[in-house]
């Protein structure tokens, strides 16, 4: 059995389960201008080892390209090919055992597989996972929520968000499926879910984009590292075209002007506060989704379904839905930290003022927040509550006294309607616990 060397781990290499095999393959097939292979195709495939070195060649993985037999004429000529290629793979940390050469030229069915794991394994996901902090930021720039490595089978796994990417893009359907057309932003049935996939799968083969699962495939994937390489793909379509229209434009303009003059009214329009509260109340959307999902889990252990969650369509998430009422208009403003003055413990401190969702108490039914206060050197924590904890306050010019656990506090705010704001807020959350 193949094993990783030096700093990699002992371990042999676990042989693949089919839909993880399924999935493989239909990434091997991205690789090259071959045909598509069949899985019993692919150890054949591996004998003469043009093949295996065709794929390095997609992977940019260097190897002695004077010894090689293309096209081969002879067993030897083979051997040779895939005593080059297992060069090349133990140079990337493989330690083969003797032999093993044979085994793949008589296409055997396992060492090809062990391989193929190995490439896609410890070679190319981190290789991918080296720009995944690019990746997920331009996908929750892209969708206005934060997105990371550990929410993503979660917030993908309904196909809403990728469409919504692809309709950013001007390449998807648009939201509000009729008569076969459109998708669903927030899918209450698993045949909503499959029209989002089927949709995704039909708008990446127009783009030239492989998607590698079936839609029912995609739907039961559980492994992250395979959805990782789907959105790795789209993303690299999207980065790619935009460095190509970047550096067209910027031929195209620098034969002009040796400059290019903004508009200085267009830049303070995209970073105005309206797409600030609407980008925070994105954020308030999805830990609201993602408590629903963990209560739904809880509530159902062991069933499999979705988790029905009707209220969450009553928020605007998109350019479709600009207003806000003026209730999340408040919560926005609460949600954005702030700088003030806090009398607390006979000491007065510069801090950040924030609330934050209580994620242990926060549903759609009961919206919980945290009141935080942040020293601003080393930002520790200096003060922090429930809401429902703070028994009595009251506003006086631009202090603020508040009575928390028996505990008086003062806040102090730069202007008296800062002040008259953020009484507003706690007035409108105190009434509703």
């Amino acid at each position: 059995m193949l094993q990783k060397s030096r700093s990699s781990s002992s371990k042999s290499l676990v042989f693949s389960c089919p839909p993880r095999q399924k999935f493989i393959l239909n990434w091997i097939n991205t690789l090259t201008p071959c045909k598509p292979l069949s899985h019993s195709e692919l150890a054949e495939k591996f004998r003469t080892g043009v093949f295996p070195l065709t794929i390095l060649q997609a992977l940019k993985l260097p190897y002695r390209f004077s010894s090689t037999k293309n096209p081969p004429k002879s067993r030897e000529d083979c051997l040779s090919n895939l005593n080059t290629f297992l060069l090349a793979l133990e140079s990337k940390g493989l330690s083969v055992p003797p032999g093993f050469n044979l085994l793949l030229y008589q296409g055997k069915s396992q060492a090809c597989w062990e391989i193929v794991e190995f490439l896609f394994t410890s070679l190319y996901i981190p290789e991918i996972l080296e720009f995944s902090d690019e990746m997920f930021t331009w996908y929750s720039n892209t969708c206005q929520c934060e997105i990371s490595y550990a929410e993503g089978l979660v917030l993908f796994k309904d196909g809403s968000l990728i469409l919504r990417i692809l309709n950013e893009f001007g390449s998807g359907p648009g939201p509000g499926p009729r008569q076969g057309q459109g998708f669903y932003e927030y899918p209450e049935s698993k045949a909503e879910i499959f029209q989002n996939l089927e949709n995704i799968e039909k708008i990446l083969s127009k783009l030239s984009v492989p998607f590698l699962f079936s839609p029912e495939e995609f739907y039961l994937n559980d492994q992250g590292e395979c959805l990782l390489v789907q959105l790795w793909l789209i993303f690299k379509h999207f980065d790619e075209k935009a460095n190509k229209n970047f550096t067209k434009y910027s031929t195209e303009t620098s034969s002009k002007c040796s400059f290019i003059q903004y508009d200085a009214g267009v830049i303070e329009s995209k970073s105005s506060a309206d797409l600030v509260e609407r980008k925070i109340v994105n954020e308030e959307r999805k830990l609201m989704y993602l408590s629903e999902l963990r209560t739904g889990f809880e509530l159902n252990k062991g069933k499999k379904g979705i988790v029905s969650v009707p209220s969450v369509k009553e928020i605007p998430h998109s350019s479709s839905q600009p207003v806000l009422t003026n209730s999340e208009v408040l919560i926005c403003y609460l949600l954005t930290p702030r700088i003030i003055q806090v009398h607390i413990q006979g000491k007065l401190q510069r801090v950040l003022v924030n609330f934050i969702p209580n994620e242990s108490k926060f549903s759609l039914k009961s919206e919980k927040y945290l009141l935080e206060l942040r020293e601003l050197t080393q930002m520790h924590t200096v003060f922090v509550c429930e809401i429902e904890e703070i028994q009595n306050f009251d506003c006086q010019g631009e202090e603020m006294r508040l009575c928390v656990r028996g505990q008086p506090i003062k806040l102090v705010f730069k202007t008296v309607d800062e002040c008259l704001k953020y009484l507003d807020g706690f007035e409108y959350l105190l009434e509703k616990y």
